[in-house]
C-alpha cells in the first residue's frame, strides 16, 4: 500500500504508513502541502476499497471515522446561489465544512461547490426541496465528486448493489434502484496534460508520445521497483470517471450519447504464474461491483487455450483451467481477435522460438 500510494500522490517530503489494526492505518506526512493535497482529493480507492481520511488532532482517537466529500449543487436559480444556502444545504446532506472560494468570485458556473462531512452509515442524499420567494418550490440536485463504490439500491457508500441487505428483505421484482451513476459529477476537464509527470520520459520516443497526447486525459500509476507502471489515456472530449485503481488495474466509467454509461478496465495480470490467482481474484471482485456493460483490455499474462502458445513447453494446464473458470464466473467472453495473435516472443530465429498471446479484450 505505501509504495503504491506514494507513487500516486508523489509527496514532496515523503510519507509513512503504519497499520494500527486490520483496515485501520495512520498516514504520516512531513509537509502540510502533502497532507492537504491528499485530503482535498479524497475519497480515494485502493484495491477497490475506499480510503476514508480524517485529520487527527492532538490526543484524538484515530478510530473515529468520517468522510469529507465535495458535492455540486445543481438546478439552483440565481437567487439561491448564496453562501447561506450553501451552508444550509451542506448541513442537510451531512455536516457543512466549507464552500469553494470560486463560488462567489465572478467565475460563472451553473452550480455551487461545497465540501461536507457525510455519515457513511446513511444513504447519500439525492436532492433537497427549496421554497422560492413566490411560494413555488424547486429541487436542488446533488452530484458527488470522486465518490467511490456505492449501492444503487440503498445509497450507502462502500458496497455495490449486489451486496445490499434489501436483497434478503424484499422480493427481487419489487426492489427499486433509487440511486445511480447520474449522482456522480462529471470530471472537471483540464486543458493540459494530466498526470504526465508520473510517466518515465527517458527517450525521445517517450517525449514524442506524451506530446501527441497533450490535449488528452491521462491517469497513470508509477511502477514499483523495476516495473514500468500502468496508464490509461483518453481523448479530452471523452466523459471519463475513474472508479478504482491499484498497481495492476485502472477502472473507469465512460458516458457517451450513443451507448450511455459503460465500463472499461485496463488490467495487467500477475507475470509470475504462482501469483496468477491474484489476477483471477481481482477480476471476480471487479465483476461484483457494478451492473454495467463491461469491457476489459490489457496484458492479462494468461492464455485461454494451448492455441495461444507456439513453441517451447506446453502451457501449464492448471493456469488455463483457472483462467477460463474465472471468465465463466465473471460472465466474460473473449473478443474475437483480427490479425496476428502473438504479441510476446522469445528466441526468434532459433530452434527455441516461443510466441504467446497475452494481450486480449474481454466483455460481459
Amino acid at each position: 500500500m505505501q509504495n503504491t500510494l506514494a507513487s500516486l500522490w508523489q509527496p514532496g517530503k515523503g510519507m509513512f504508513v503504519k497499520e494500527l489494526e486490520p483496515n485501520l492505518y495512520v498516514f504520516q506526512f512531513y509537509h502540510e502541502i502533502d497532507i492537504q493535497r491528499v485530503i482535498e482529493g479524497s475519497p480515494w480507492t485502493f484495491n477497490r476499497f475506499k480510503l476514508i481520511f480524517e485529520r487527527l488532532k492532538a490526543e484524538e482517537d484515530p478510530r473515529s471515522v468520517r468522510l469529507d466529500m465535495w458535492v455540486q449543487l445543481h438546478n439552483l436559480r440565481m437567487g439561491f446561489m448564496t453562501e447561506t444556502n450553501a451552508r444550509n444545504v451542506g448541513n442537510y446532506t451531512g455536516s457543512f465544512v466549507k464552500s469553494d472560494p470560486k463560488n462567489f468570485m465572478g467565475i460563472w458556473r451553473d452550480y455551487l461547490h461545497i465540501r461536507f462531512t457525510v455519515n457513511i452509515e446513511q444513504p447519500l442524499k439525492i436532492r433537497i426541496k427549496l421554497k422560492r420567494t413566490n411560494g413555488k418550490w424547486l429541487w436542488c440536485q446533488f452530484k458527488y465528486e470522486f465518490v467511490s463504490i456505492f449501492c444503487f439500491i440503498c445509497g450507502i457508500i462502500g458496497h455495490s448493489e449486489k451486496f445490499s441487505h434489501k436483497l434478503f428483505e424484499v422480493p427481487l421484482k419489487q426492489i427499486e434502484k433509487l440511486y445511480g451513476l447520474w449522482m456522480m459529477a462529471e470530471p472537471r476537464r483540464r486543458k493540459k496534460k494530466i498526470g504526465a509527470q508520473w510517466l518515465h520520459t527517458e527517450t525521445e520516443t517517450d517525449k514524442h508520445f506524451l506530446d501527441e497526447f497533450e490535449s488528452s486525459g491521462l491517469f497513470a500509476i508509477k511502477g514499483i521497483g523495476r516495473s514500468g507502471g500502468i496508464a490509461l489515456l483518453w481523448k479530452i472530449q471523452a466523459d471519463v470517471h475513474v472508479m478504482g485503481f491499484s498497481s495492476n488495474y485502472i477502472d473507469v466509467s465512460i458516458l457517451n450519447d450513443e451507448n450511455g454509461v459503460w465500463r472499461l478496465t485496463g488490467c495487467y495480470g500477475e507475470p509470475n504464474g504462482s501469483n496468477r490467482i491474484k489476477t483471477w481474484t481481482l477480476l471476480r471482485n471487479l465483476a461484483e461491483q457494478y451492473d454495467l456493460p463491461w469491457y476489459i483490455i490489457g496484458d492479462l499474462n494468461n492464455v485461454a487455450s494451448h492455441d495461444d502458445k507456439k513453441g517451447g513447453n506446453s502451457y501449464p494446464e492448471w493456469l488455463i483451467e483457472g483462467f477460463n473458470r474465472t471468465l465463466t464466473d465473471c460472465i466474460l467472453c473473449d473478443i474475437e481477435l483480427t490479425g496476428y495473435p502473438f504479441k510476446w516472443e522469445k528466441g526468434k530465429g532459433t530452434n527455441n522460438w516461443i510466441e504467446v498471446r497475452l494481450d486480449r479484450a474481454l466483455a460481459n
